[in-house]
């Protein structure tokens, strides 16, 4: 099991709280990630059935001390879906 940096939900909380807009290409990589991941399940025959930001786990490198300065957008992020409890 590994400790992720954050969560989706909670980055983009921060963003709309200030007022921040995410770069397209953050969200373009975000994208082909969940793909990925949505497609390997496919492949396996499994549907996951809570796909929610909070369900998506950042492992954000080199996370700047505050997070609200300028949020994690330009790092290289690896996203990683996670609450698999309701998989079938």
């Amino acid at each position: 099991m590994e400790l992720c940096s954050s969560d989706l939900g909670k980055e983009l909380e921060i963003e709309m709280k200030s007022n921040r807009t995410i770069p397209t290409e953050a969200i373009m990589e975000l994208m082909r990630q969940l793909k990925r991941a949505l497609k390997f399940l496919f492949d396996q025959s499994q549907i996951h059935r809570d796909i929610k930001p909070s369900n998506i786990m950042m492992q954000i490198p080199n996370r700047p001390e505050n997070p609200a300065s300028g949020g994690p957008w330009g790092s290289l992020i690896v996203y990683k879906l996670g609450d698999f409890g309701l998989v079938t």
